[in-house]
């Protein structure tokens, strides 16, 4: 089982972002504030239904968002198992 797909929408400082992910290991590299850190929260909000690193649901949303009405975000995966695919979204 593995994240094959990651959509995020006005998460953090991702306006949109949608990646296809291979199975096995992956590295993320790039400079300071680049979004690594987000992308890797993003991921384990999706999986366990909370953050590792905001206290709340509004720290999530990216400033650009709050501005809007709603102001949200969204976190969409599809979870690739060997018999079949499973869509998450938060």
């Amino acid at each position: 089982m593995y994240l094959a797909k990651l959509r995020l929408t006005n998460y953090r400082n991702y306006v949109a972002l949608d990646l296809s992910l291979p199975p096995g290991p992956l590295i993320l590299c790039g400079d300071n504030a680049q979004g690594k850190s987000n992308l890797l929260d993003a991921i384990y909000l999706l999986a366990t239904t909370k953050s590792s690193r905001a206290s709340g649901d509004r720290q999530l949303v990216s400033w650009q968002a709050m501005e809007s009405y709603p102001a949200m975000a969204r976190i969409a995966g599809e979870i690739q198992r060997a018999d079949r695919s499973i869509s998450v979204d938060i």
